[in-house]
């Protein structure tokens, strides 16, 4: 047994840390945008906080498909069978690719609804402007969507078999090319104009682009673990369209249930103010240094339970869960201890040092992080848990998870602590902390029932 528990306690770091590192410099894009911006002024974080609600629904309803692939590959992968595995990562890229184009239009039309759930209360001009601003940056965010799902499918697929340094390699590339785009186009740089939050969102969008080009080039080349050409693309059949949409639409529906609660709590944060929206984007912008290695264990988990549910493994399966469950508490017990320690120095690296406004925003942005110091061992539980269930192929109940925490704890307990007990963002932060704490119990429930052994594609 101890043979066995150290041999997945390998597994488990041989395929997690690219993920980990992967879904961390994925988060430096936003991250980089945030600190750049933080320079030029209260403005430009308000209007971060309109757009990154509205970035991260998007990512989560386009990541569907991502999961769709991640457990069909997966499972098909630890079957032995690679012909399959080729033929489900096919599948998965053309579902994707015209899932994005229909999203193109779709977030088109209604981004300005969008905006204007998200609008800050600023007031006149600076309000109009701030609007403006969300509306380009995210119009161009819109149009990388199909290329968006060629990045997320292609790494799920080449994460399902195993390869997960391909796409941590083409995000290392892409966040380094982020940072130079950000400092040429937000400062005018090298001939550049000055271009502000509208910069920024240039060259978030040109960076996707590129990722979304080189992953279908690995995809395409012949020489990766998932092989795409005319014999994969010919395997896509009806079988093959069931499996993946067994999958991919109740996924589909927890970010539906997640992101349009979000949206509400974001309408709450930028009810109180431009100050307490940009203190509350510069503290979820440090947090994230912890969600992402979170969201890399997650999908870790999720790859080597769909593996060993596929060679028939369920115990080796759990093992896997076990061993990802405590790498992820310790590395985020370890952030949690550290937004504790010292909150307000993490949140001077995302504001203008010496600056009006930086003075103003850091006592609120470090008290968020000292409340988000507390939820940092539910969240790492619920995210493994929730990604050992997906491996699985059981989307459905993360669905019910969702609902429990975001309907059911974090919007009505965000309008009681902002708007019957007017704790300010103090409220809102002790709303995130509840929300996670729900999640991560519902998900140990639903994880000890064991039903998801036996899940079947």
């Amino acid at each position: 047994m101890h043979a066995d528990r150290s041999a997945a306690r390998r597994e488990v770091l041989v395929t997690a840390w690219p993920v980990v590192l992967q879904q961390s410099l994925r988060t430096l894009m936003f991250f980089v945008d945030t600190a750049m911006l933080g320079h030029c002024g209260e403005s430009a974080l308000a209007t971060m906080n309109i757009v990154g609600p509205l970035v991260w629904t998007s990512v989560m309803a386009l990541g569907a498909v991502g999961v769709g692939a991640l457990a069909t590959v997966s499972r098909a992968w630890g079957e032995g069978d690679r012909a399959k595995a080729d033929g489900e990562a096919a599948t998965a890229l053309a579902s994707g690719l015209v899932a994005g184009g229909l999203a193109v239009a779709l977030a088109w039309v209604a981004l300005p609804f969008g905006i204007r759930l998200l609008a800050v209360r600023h007031g006149g001009a600076a309000e109009a402007g701030i609007a403006a601003d969300a509306e380009v940056y995210f119009r161009m965010i819109i149009l990388t969507f199909p290329l968006m799902m060629a990045e997320g499918v292609g790494s799920n697929a080449l994460r399902a078999c195993g390869d997960t340094r391909t796409p941590f390699v083409i995000s290392m590339a892409g966040n380094a090319a982020n940072a130079v785009g950000n400092y040429i186009l937000i400062f005018g740089h090298w001939g550049a104009p000055a271009m502000g939050v509208r910069g920024a969102g240039l060259s978030t969008a040109l960076v996707i682009t590129a990722q979304g080009a080189a992953t279908a080039a690995v995809l395409f080349s012949g020489r990766a673990r998932v092989r795409l050409g005319r014999a994969a693309f010919r395997r896509i059949d009806r079988g093959a369209l069931i499996r993946l949409a067994r999958v991919t639409f109740p996924a589909a529906g927890e970010p539906l249930v997640v992101q349009t609660g979000f949206l509400f709590f974001a309408r709450y944060v930028n009810a109180l103010g431009p100050a307490a929206a940009a203190a509350h984007r510069v503290a979820i912008t440090v947090e994230s240094l912890s969600f992402m290695p979170g969201t890399g264990f997650s999908i870790a988990c999720a790859a080597l339970v769909g593996q060993r549910l596929g060679a028939c493994d369920p115990a080796g399966a759990g093992l896997r869960v076990s061993e990802s469950l405590r790498m992820s508490l310790l590395v985020m017990g370890f952030f949690g201890i550290l937004f504790a320690a010292a909150p307000g120095s993490l949140a001077t690296l995302f504001l203008g040092a010496g600056t009006p406004d930086g003075e103003a925003l850091r006592p609120l942005a470090a008290l968020c992080l000292l409340i988000g110091a507390f939820e940092q061992p539910a969240l790492a539980a619920a995210m493994t848990l929730q990604g050992a269930l997906r491996g699985a192929g059981d989307t459905r109940s993360p669905v019910w998870i969702a609902a429990f925490g975001v309907w059911g704890t974090r919007v009505p307990l965000v309008w009681l602590l902002t708007r019957v007990f007017p704790l300010g963002l103090a409220g809102v932060w002790i709303t995130t902390v509840a929300d996670w704490v729900v999640r991560a119990a519902v998900s140990a429930i639903i994880y000890r029932r064991g039903r998801w052994k036996t899940m079947a594609l």
